[in-house]
């Protein structure tokens, strides 16, 4: 199903969220470790907790549309299907892996299947898995398409294209040993 969303004001509320998710816990376990001598920590925690809450609504709103879209590309399938952040999290995890700075991202595409695996040659099925395509367009990961397709080999869970520029900036680090 093609989608063709722009990611940048999601990522950016799922990124506050997590943030303010781990400055809540830390919050809550330093009241715990000083105890009842500082009252004042505990107020802190619960401020803490409160930001998180609020900013896991602002997350929920802002994503709600998309949430949706992709819930209705996988139709009924019950089994290896993606979530929200399941994508937020491997672009996340593509744009770190590339390690180069985000004007060279520009045109980067990229197919992933998250539930990529080897299954025996005995099982008889066709397994199915939902499949994401993104590109990085305008200083922001752009969701393409939603779709299920046969299953990919382990190998092949990931697929980067990149353009000329970008290709010669990755090698220029990796050869001057720069990574």
């Amino acid at each position: 199903m093609e989608i063709n969303k722009s990611l940048k004001g999601i990522m950016k509320a799922y990124k506050a969220a997590k943030e303010a998710e781990k400055a809540a816990k830390n919050a809550e376990e330093r009241a715990q470790a000083y105890g009842e001598r500082w009252r004042y920590l505990y107020h802190d925690a619960e401020t803490a907790r409160a930001a998180a809450e609020d900013a896991k609504a602002a997350y929920a709103v802002e994503s709600a549309a998309l949430f949706e879209t992709i819930k209705a590309a996988q139709g009924k399938a019950r089994e290896r299907v993606l979530s929200l952040v399941m994508v937020l999290d491997e672009l996340e995890a593509i744009e770190r892996g590339l390690d180069v700075p985000k004007k060279y991202l520009e045109g980067v595409s990229v197919s992933v299947d998250l539930f990529a695996a080897d299954l025996p040659r005995a099982y008889k099925y066709t397994a199915y898995s939902s499949q994401f395509k993104a590109v990085y367009k305008g200083g922001a990961w752009r969701l393409e398409s939603v779709s299920r397709e046969p299953l990919c080999r382990a190998s092949k869970r990931r697929f980067v294209w990149f353009p000329t520029e970008t290709a010669n900036v990755i090698l220029d680090r990796y050869m001057n040993g720069r990574f």
